[in-house]
């Protein structure tokens, strides 16, 4: 499958210039900088390893579009016989330094793109010792060096005169530096001054012996794949050596191959994402969506179909009916031709998901409880369609949105729960009777949970969240429920209805002791409610920012009630009430979300408060 040895570097640089080796579509452009430019020269003239190479044998079972190395002359008739998956900063950096016949395209440190030329000087090249890391230099593209907004000209290789005098060899030269050297000598030879480093041509060839001749000698281990590595080895090996820090998604390598078939997915992609941005906020849970995740709900469908097409006809080795996945390996085996029949039915089923999610009061991407979720029901909308719109299949549905989120199924490795999904869920749905799933017979949400909810890492939380505004939860300023547009209008967001300043001051607490951080900012002591509503509240005491919410809306205490408080204990600043039996009565809605009977919590509550003192 693989083999290492050694090749020479001026051999590897032909291979290049001649359009033998070429880069894959996916891989990044080049970005070296000029310090590391530099560097990389400045080891090679030393003898210095700069570490090895990966190529992969072209052509096989599949074929990635590919694109030369930058600065390479375009040769269309020529087909690339190796492809370079490890190693392109140091290729091109070479490559453009020692053959390409024109100034480089580097980075400043600023990251500003400039034009250099590169030289070897002869003289601190033989010197050895530190004078050798000085002995590549790179100049601008016009071969000046300036101060004084460059009207002052300090150091000057315009002319090729003026590289003979300084013995500064351009490193494009090196490997044909006869042509240079006949001219260093032809210089030196008409000057009436004598070479200020003794014989000419004893100079030179103490040159070429000593950096010339390392660089034609010079060899880069090549570690070579063949082509019959699949598609999903490719993108491992690439993920595991890639040594410019850029993980390789498996959209990418997708994008590579598809690009073979004359088909862009880059551009395909874009044009989906930009058309779902367009549509404000209406699917503005959909912005967090990833080409990534797109590609998976797409190779659900389309295994989904592979496998019902060998089951029609009536195949009886069970061994030969494909599995249903979106794994790396399952992505990377679609084919341009099932990607166009299935990516608008899975682009409409996400647009359908996120309709779905909106009327559970889940509107934002930053509230998602799972991305992986959504994929699934992306898939499972694009599998049914219209029959997901009676009452019994949304209530089936429903319940297996929540349970998963409750649960908390989506949280580890999700290919396999999002394969199972697509099977069963459409079956549990379209079913009769009291058949169930073995994920909602197993799902179970415990009281301990809600109290352990604090932050937006948990997926509970921001089920939770949503839940209470499904439930009808209104704004206690305004006494409207909160729906799609206020909840934008008015910044709806989790906040504490008792407040954290005032939990922590022993004075004002009726338990005559500060109330622990990890019970007041548990999910049992926060509610939607606008970010005017939280100005109003502040870090009072629930008794004094209630009446200051009355002058504007007379009718509070129904807002409140909305939030499973009870007014008259929330004004008394009766947190232990307050606690105890807000927390039972969120129970009870997830409870009823579940679809499952659930403990009401309400010894953990209280036990929770007394060990809290």
């Amino acid at each position: 499958m693989f083999e290492t040895h050694p090749i020479l570097l001026s051999k590897l640089l032909d291979e290049v210039d001649a359009g033998f080796m070429q880069l894959p579509e996916f891989q990044r452009g080049w970005i070296w900088d000029d310090s590391r430019v530099k560097e990389l020269l400045i080891s090679i003239l030393r003898g210095f390893p700069i570490g090895a190479i990966m190529r992969l044998e072209a052509g096989g079972s599949f074929e990635f579009k590919t694109r030369k190395i930058e600065g390479v002359s375009e040769h269309p008739e020529v087909t690339p016989q190796t492809l370079l998956l490890d190693g392109q900063q140091r290729m091109t950096s070479l490559y453009q330094a020692l053959t390409y016949q024109g100034a480089v395209d580097t980075w400043d440190e600023r990251g500003r793109k400039m034009k250099r030329w590169y030289y070897v000087d002869i003289q601190k090249a033989l010197d050895g010792g530190p004078t050798q890391e000085d002995s590549v230099i790179s100049v601008p593209e016009n071969r000046k060096q300036a101060t004084n907004f460059g009207r002052d000209i300090i150091f000057d290789l315009s002319v090729k005169e003026y590289e003979y005098h300084r013995h500064m060899i351009p490193t494009e030269s090196i490997f044909g530096s006869t042509d240079w050297m006949l001219n260093y000598f032809s210089y030196w030879h008409s000057q009436e001054c004598e070479h200020p480093y003794g014989d000419v041509i004893e100079f030179w060839k103490r040159f070429e012996s000593e950096v010339v001749n390392r660089f034609k000698a010079y060899q880069l281990p090549v570690i070579s794949l063949d082509n019959t590595l699949p598609r999903e080895g490719v993108c491992v090996v690439f993920e595991k050596v890639n040594t410019g820090g850029v993980v390789l998604t498996v959209f990418e390598l997708l994008t590579a191959t598809l690009a073979a078939e004359g088909f862009n997915l880059r551009d395909d992609w874009k044009r989906r994402s930009d058309h779902i941005k367009e549509q404000g906020q209406a699917l503005q849970v959909l912005k967090g969506l990833t080409r990534d995740q797109f590609l998976q709900a797409v190779t659900l469908l389309v295994t989904q179909d592979r496998r019902r097409k060998v089951i029609a006809e009536g195949t009886t080795n069970r061994r030969l009916v494909p599995g249903v996945g979106c794994a790396r390996r399952d992505i990377l085996s679609l084919t341009r031709s099932e990607f166009e029949k299935w990516a608008d039915v899975a682009e409409e089923g996400f647009k359908q998901a996120a309709r779905f999610l909106t009327s559970l009061h889940i509107y934002r991407a930053y509230d998602l409880p799972y991305a992986a979720q959504l994929v699934s029901l992306a898939a499972i909308y694009a599998e049914m369609g219209d029959k997901l719109n009676p009452a019994d299949a949304r209530g089936k549905l429903e319940r297996w949105y929540w349970s998963g989120v409750f649960n908390e199924d989506y949280a580890g490795t999700t290919e396999t729960r999002m394969a199972n999904d697509i099977q069963q869920v459409p079956e549990f749905i379209q079913s009769s009777g009291d058949k169930t799933l073995d994920m909602l017979e197993q799902a179970i949400f415990l009281p301990e949970r809600l109290l352990t909810l604090t932050t937006r890492r948990s997926a509970a939380y921001k089920g939770l969240h949503a839940l209470q505004m499904k439930y009808g939860a209104k704004d206690w300023r305004t006494g409207y429920e909160i729906s799609l547009d206020s909840f934008f209008d008015n910044s709806i967001d989790i906040h504490h209805i008792f407040p954290q300043a005032w939990c922590k001051k022993q004075a004002e607490n009726k338990l005559g002791v500060p109330i622990p951080s990890h019970i007041f900012n548990s999910a049992i002591n926060k509610a939607p409610l606008s970010a005017h509503t939280n100005r109003i509240i502040g870090g009072d005491a629930p008794s004094r920012y209630i009446s200051r919410l009355k002058r504007d809306n007379e009718k509070v205490d129904e807002a409140i009630r909305s939030s499973d408080i009870d007014p008259d204990a929330l004004e008394r600043d009766d947190f232990v009430s307050v606690f105890i039996s807000r927390g039972m009565a969120l129970m009870s809605k997830i409870s009823d979300a579940m679809g499952k009977e659930l403990s009401d919590g309400e010894q953990v509550f209280k036990a929770a408060l007394r060990d809290s003192n």
